[in-house]
């Protein structure tokens, strides 16, 4: 093992790098989880890879860390992208394993670029191959900037048993393969600063487009208000905190990133509520010592929920009862929709619902059936889609489609004259935003709750 490393990378990355860590012998370590935490270290893998790494501060034993691999664009490199992302200063992810490859093919100008080639994927999945040995982790996730962004998307489509999920970034995705275990498991979350004058911020609509048409189950896409190509620390942290939720867990993880989902400014009662089923399913698998406080503590964490969804229904049905039962339109349809995102999936609200369930799935299903087959940046295509939201107020999917068609006609043409002006129209017309009172309701349930309750947040 040489350090001749770091002296390859420009000055400005040294002194970079020079501030979270020994830029020296001594930061030349072979990855074990014997070496040093909370510190940017380096290696060069057998292959000759060079490549940065950092272990989380602990290894709490009710999350395991995730493995994430941060993959830069052209013109940058892996010192570069540890700092812009706030590696070293441990404020990015301090509680998993961040490594940061260097790429191994090169541009035109001679610099260093993920190229979406064999050789390339050969030498990241040795690199995961050999962090999921040596450290003990949950799940891999792969952050892409530019053409790293794009090489994440071949990489998950030749090797889909290998990653989680991917955060691709103001990429210009190319081809790539979509085996059905990525369509099925495979979280995609699509990131792209509305002000990028390197990349246009169609791209990215065209790749979540494209993702959607391919039929994959999980894909997630943020037009960030910021300017410029660079580094969107904030953006990339919960996207890549989607990506945790999202992915499999057993019943103590999955009870953890529930209770996590809750203790957030604005709880994410949707993903409680799929993450502590998903750790009732498992429970009979969890073979560890401290099985019955998993159970108990899932029962907890299933009455929180419980509670905040009993309040939110309280303040549902009266909308929808002074709204026909939900066949008027108006602005109270944003309540119902929010509700049905946070609470669907917590038994008793289901069962409230039940009444409901015929409008609810008309609705869904006028959503369902645009996804399928309708292409929105043609004319009919958009036209299509706003009479389908006109006539969907109560679908659990009209805001992310709404928003979606806006972002697309503020960052691109407008399919025909008037469309941005319909879409803001049915924005008015269908409300967007949940009254602040449903929400207060929900989180003071909750707050009371716990406060009964002191294990929803102390552990097990």
């Amino acid at each position: 093992m040489t350090t001749t490393f770091l002296a390859s990378f420009p000055l400005i990355a040294l002194l970079s790098l020079a501030q979270v860590a020994s830029v020296d012998d001594d930061a030349a370590v072979e990855p074990a989880p014997s070496a040093p935490r909370e510190t940017v270290l380096h290696w060069t893998s057998d292959a000759g890879q060079e490549y940065l790494y950092r272990l989380p501060r602990t290894q709490d034993v009710r999350r395991k860390p995730r493995l994430v691999f941060l993959l830069h664009g052209d013109g940058e490199d892996a010192p570069r992208t540890f700092e812009a992302l706030g590696v070293g200063d441990g404020s990015f992810r301090p509680d998993d394993v961040l490594v940061a490859p260097e790429a191994v093919s090169s541009d035109a100008e001679g610099g260093r670029r993920f190229a979406s080639v064999a050789a390339e994927g050969a030498q990241l999945a040795t690199l995961v191959r050999l962090f999921r040995e040596r450290f003990d982790t949950e799940g891999v996730a792969l952050y892409g900037h530019d053409s790293g962004g794009a090489f994440c998307c071949w990489f998950a489509g030749e090797h889909p048993e290998l990653v989680d999920g991917s955060v691709v970034h103001g990429a210009a995705v190319g081809e790539f393969r979509s085996p059905e275990h990525a369509r099925l498991h495979h979280s995609v979350a699509i990131l792209h600063a509305e002000g990028d004058g390197v990349v246009e911020v169609a791209q990215a609509l065209r790749t979540a487009a494209l993702f959607r048409a391919r039929g994959y189950a999980k894909v997630n896409l943020h037009i960030a208000k910021a300017h410029g190509h660079g580094a969107l620390p904030e953006e990339t942290d919960e996207l890549l905190r989607w990506i945790d939720d999202t992915t499999s867990h057993d019943a103590a993880q999955a009870l953890e990133v529930a209770r996590d989902a809750l203790r957030r400014e604005q709880p994410d009662y949707a993903t409680a509520a799929r993450l502590v089923q998903e750790a009732r399913v498992a429970l009979p698998e969890y073979d560890c010592g401290d099985a019955d406080e998993v159970e108990a503590s899932i029962a907890v964490v299933e009455g929180a929920l419980a509670a905040a969804a009993d309040a939110a229904w309280t303040e549902v049905e009266y909308e929808l009862t002074v709204n026909s039962n939900g066949e008027s339109v108006g602005p109270y349809a944003s309540c119902v929709r929010w509700a049905r995102v946070q609470f669907g999936e917590v038994p008793s609200f289901a069962a409230q619902c039940r009444p409901y369930v015929e409008i609810f799935e008309r609705h869904d299903a006028a959503l369902r059936a645009l996804r399928a087959g309708t292409d929105v940046s043609t004319e009919a295509g958009a036209r299509r889609l706003v009479d389908a939201l006109r006539g969907s107020w109560l679908a659990s999917g009209w805001n992310a489609l709404h928003a979606e068609a806006l972002a697309r006609c503020t960052h691109g043409a407008e399919p025909y004259d008037g469309f941005r002006a319909s879409l803001e129209s049915l924005g008015a017309l269908c409300g967007v935003e949940p009254m602040e009172e449903l929400v207060r309701t929900s989180n003071a349930a909750l707050a009371a709750y716990a406060a009964e309750n002191p294990g929803l947040y102390e552990g097990y």
